[in-house]
């Protein structure tokens, strides 16, 4: 369910979706993040480190679930509407 979310996360803010197989060899997967210009680089945890290097920004699922989280629990701002 978190992936299709995610995935589609992904296409309704007009980025391209890009699947990297961890099985693919290390060469292959660093052609495909550079030839498709890959600014972001959304993963698992527990698979930071085992992606070939790169220059995209790298976040987890796990991150976004926590910063999520974290704003949920945020107070909201109180004022007054004539301020």
């Amino acid at each position: 369910m978190q992936f299709k979310i995610d995935r589609r996360s992904v296409l309704k803010a007009g980025a391209a979706y890009v699947p990297i197989d961890l099985a693919y060899p290390a060469d292959r997967l660093r052609w495909m993040l550079e030839d498709s210009a890959a600014r972001v680089l959304l993963t698992q945890e527990r698979l930071v480190g085992q992606q070939p290097a790169t220059d995209a920004t790298v976040i987890t699922f796990e991150a976004i679930a926590q910063d999520a989280n974290a704003s949920a629990a945020a107070p909201g701002v109180q004022g007054d509407p004539d301020d």
